[in-house]
């Protein structure tokens, strides 16, 4: 995959858009892994219910529908503005528009693996630590 780091890579085509909205969603962490020491992004939560980057006139168009873990959730506007900040930052995107699904169907199922490796990691980093008794 391109790297669009602090050197923002071309967008040249619909998959290469996506690719860099991935990238930017995977940027913005969910507070509640956080809250377990752990950084995992909204992409890699499975959050990102549907993702449309369409050419305009004046840059790319991308739509981002996210979903959250469960109706309790307060974060979506937290999403919103930081996923507007980052996706909107790249030159070639003309507009970004953050879409919320209330459809509450989210389970554990729905990690990427590159979380899941990263919760199981901390699960065998806490069972080492763990004091026995």
């Amino acid at each position: 995959m391109t790297e669009y780091g602090t050197t923002p890579g071309h967008l040249y085509t619909a998959e290469t858009a996506a690719a860099f909205t991935r990238q930017m969603a995977d940027e913005v962490h969910d507070p509640c892994s956080m809250a377990i020491g752990l950084k995992i992004g909204l992409a890699e939560m499975g959050l990102i219910r549907h993702l449309s980057a369409e050419p305009g006139p004046e840059g790319w168009l991308i739509t981002l529908t996210l979903r959250l873990t469960s109706p309790g959730c307060q974060y979506f506007y937290f999403f919103r503005e930081s996923l507007e900040a980052r996706i909107g930052a790249h030159p070639e995107v003309a507009s970004v528009e953050i879409l919320w699904d209330q459809t509450f169907d989210w389970t554990p199922d729905d990690f990427a693996p590159s979380a899941r490796e990263k919760i199981d990691a901390r699960q065998r980093r806490m069972i080492r630590i763990t004091p026995r008794v």
